[in-house]
């Protein structure tokens, strides 16, 4: 398999604390990896250092061979594309305004959007399947659709790798499965993801394979099935995991999902912790 990104010894340092420490990961082409962990652990500064928004303590994470942190902006922008977790306007933007938005890296200085940009913009809302929503106010529309509207910006960036995260936090439960199978049909058609997540139930829906990070460090790398175990997810989390087995006969397939496993006796005593 082809690989798109490569980190190699990688640390990262805030301050003075050691945020994570000896990362080694590849990320192949056309794969969705999906980062799983504690709140706190790095997964959202793992994906800025991707990025090239924040710089490695040691290390290094190569882009198509590349060294990150010797690319210039432009360059990443062009190969990289990514969805916060949260995106507010204060202006009114038309939603294809806001999605003509990722034609940036590709247009020079003071220089407007083409038929050809807006053409892209247009195939990009319509393959979210939110071409409809083009000539709305992007400040008025649901935050299900906001989701799927900032990631055909993304796509309008014609990146090869795109990066998410937290792509389903503040959506409903409805919201979240269409924005996970979008999210897996973009796979399909090629394109490299990454993505954070605090549901490991998220990973056993979408997910080729799967990083889960603890205690500053990758607990486990691999495909999804082999990895998401009762005993690594208890390793990553702290706390007990039961997974799950349903049989799907309509579609005669195996559906697992996991779901904590909380002894009384321990929540008593997290709640006698003091402050």
């Amino acid at each position: 398999m082809e690989k798109v990104i490569e980190i190699l010894n990688a640390s990262f340092v805030y301050g003075k604390q050691l945020v994570w420490h000896d990362i080694n990961l590849d990320i192949f082409k056309g794969e969705l990896l999906c980062l799983l962990g504690a709140n706190g652990c790095g997964k959202t500064t793992l994906l800025n250092c991707i990025h090239g928004d924040q710089t490695l303590e040691n290390g290094s994470i190569l882009l198509n061979g590349k060294q990150i942190e010797k690319m210039q902006t432009i360059q990443i922008a062009k190969q990289i594309g990514v969805v916060f977790q949260e995106h507010t306007t204060p202006f009114p933007y038309s939603v294809l305004d806001v999605v003509l938005m990722g034609r940036g890296p590709h247009l020079g200085m003071f220089k407007s959007p083409s038929d050809k940009d807006r053409g892209i913009a247009l195939k990009s809302l319509k393959s979210m399947g939110v071409l409809a929503l083009k000539d709305k106010r992007y400040t008025e529309i649901s935050g299900g659709e906001r989701q799927l509207v900032l990631i055909a910006r993304t796509l309008t960036q014609e990146p090869e790798v795109i990066l998410l995260d937290e792509p389903t936090s503040f959506l409903d439960f409805k919201n979240q499965a269409l924005v996970l199978e979008m999210i897996r049909k973009l796979a399909r058609k090629g394109l490299t993801i990454i993505m954070t997540s605090h549901f490991p139930n998220h990973a056993l829906i979408c997910a080729d394979r799967v990083a889960l990070m603890s205690n500053g460090t990758m607990v486990a790398i691999g495909e999804t099935h082999k990895i998401m175990t009762e005993i690594n997810l208890e390793k990553t989390y702290d706390i007990g995991v039961k997974i799950l087995s349903v049989n799907d006969k309509e579609n005669g397939k195996t559906i697992k999902f996991c779901m904590p496993c909380i002894k009384e006796e321990h929540i008593c005593e997290l709640l006698e912790q003091p402050e």
